[in-house]
């Protein structure tokens, strides 16, 4: 989790975190992380073994290290293993860097609330283009001035669901692809940034009036009255 939601969140963009072994303590710091953690530890993850697994199941290797003596700690000994390494967290960083592939020489190195914001940007914005296809914005507005939602949502209704339930559907659908694509264009004017959260996904935050105006106006549009989300986006243009 901690690879693939923090330390790789920028890869695509060209960018690896500056501190990634402190990024990890702060990880395991959250409060919320750390009840994660412990219901993790009350009830250990488990699946049936395979004769190609390479090691035995987690739930094996935790029994052995139970059952394994408890040897006291010698007076003095309480202290971090790290305390035993010079620049001990340079040298972490460093090894845990050996296990991503070789392009990681050609990455740049950024403070976590940038690295964070940064690959939640682009990732937004990929997923913005896909949604356009070569459309415009003001080209989705139109077509949800013309009730045709089905041409922005991802159709997956059965055929044979009543127009109403396809409609719901729909609409549910095209509510969170607006979202993503107004999103994307905020972002890129400045108006909206994600902020790194060690508790869960990164936070979209958004200036004012997007702030409290933004979800409001998209729920009208989705409905068929844009002139609010017109109106507030105008200035993105001006």
């Amino acid at each position: 989790m901690f690879l693939n939601d923090y330390a790789t969140v920028a890869w695509s963009s060209g960018y690896l975190p500056a501190r990634m072994t402190e990024g990890y303590q702060l990880l395991l710091a959250d409060e919320q992380r750390a009840e994660e953690m412990a219901s993790l530890r009350e009830d250990p993850p488990s699946r049936a073994a395979s004769k190609y697994d390479s090691h035995p199941p987690i739930s094996d290797r935790i029994a052995l290290l139970e059952a394994a003596p408890d040897v006291p700690v010698p007076p003095g000994g309480e202290r971090p293993a790290m305390d035993l390494l010079r620049n001990g967290p340079e040298l972490l960083d460093a090894v845990l860097v050996t296990g991503f592939t070789e392009g990681v020489s050609s990455k740049k190195k950024l403070d976590w609330a940038s690295l964070v914001d940064i690959g939640v940007r682009d990732s937004n914005q990929a997923e913005a283009l896909r949604i356009l296809r070569s459309r415009r914005l003001d080209d989705l507005l139109n077509l949800l001035d013309a009730g045709r939602l089905e041409e922005l949502a991802e159709p997956t209704a059965p055929p044979e669901a009543r127009a109403r339930a396809q409609h719901e559907l729909y609409r549910a659908q095209v509510h969170v692809r607006l979202s993503i694509v107004v999103h994307a264009q905020l972002a890129k004017a400045g108006a909206a940034h994600w902020e790194l959260s060690w508790s869960g996904p990164a936070k979209l935050v958004l200036a004012e009036p997007y702030a409290t105006e933004l979800d409001p106006a998209v729920g009208a549009a989705v409905d068929g009255d844009t002139a609010p989300l017109r109106a507030l986006l105008t200035p993105l243009h001006s």
